[in-house]
């Protein structure tokens, strides 16, 4: 509940000619219906607050920056911001290298995804939807797993190997494979 929201001494004295005619207004009905409302007044949600430490069930990788200006946006947002060094990114956020740089992805598994100046990509579980961009992929096989590689044009199933990946800006792939 409210608590008492009354006003006390809410007796306001109007200016000029009313007050030469001696009158006053009293106001602590309305402050206090006003207040009482506005206290009653269901708030809206806050809103989302990105996290850089999101829960274990939530984490799609860590992110470890070698070099360059690695840029975040997260899932609940539209802005790009720089991220912090060995960060903890969620499922369905994105990374970028705008110009030069060089970061390792590590996925809970122990999957090493390194990518290289401007890619940029979006993380899932056991999941990365490479958009543009280049970069070296060590997949470890795990019984009954898969991970899954997402580009313009492609979609791969990937089951335990080492390969890289470049995706051009109008969306081609080429996928190596070394092991």
């Amino acid at each position: 509940g409210v608590a008492d929201a009354s006003v006390p001494d809410a007796t306001v004295d109007v200016p000029d000619a009313a007050t030469s005619a001696g009158f006053s207004l009293d106001l602590s009905r309305e402050v206090s219906t006003h207040l009482q409302a506005t206290l009653n007044r269901p708030q809206p949600p806050a809103p989302p607050v990105p996290s850089i430490n999101p829960s274990a069930d939530e984490v799609a990788c860590t992110v470890r920056v070698d070099s360059g200006n690695l840029e975040i946006r997260y899932r609940d947002t539209e802005e790009w911001t720089p991220i912090p060094r060995n960060a903890r990114v969620r499922i369905g956020d994105s990374v970028r290298f705008k110009d030069q740089g060089r970061a390792s992805l590590v996925f809970p598994r122990g999957h090493v995804f390194r990518i290289k100046s401007k890619t940029e990509l979006t993380l899932g579980n056991e999941r990365v939807a490479l958009q543009t961009g280049e970069g070296n992929f060590t997949y470890l096989p795990h019984f009954g797993t898969t991970f899954i590689l997402e580009t313009p044009f492609s979609y791969s199933a990937v089951l335990g190997t080492v390969f890289s990946v470049a995706v051009a800006d109008g969306g081609e792939t080429t996928v190596k494979v070394f092991e």
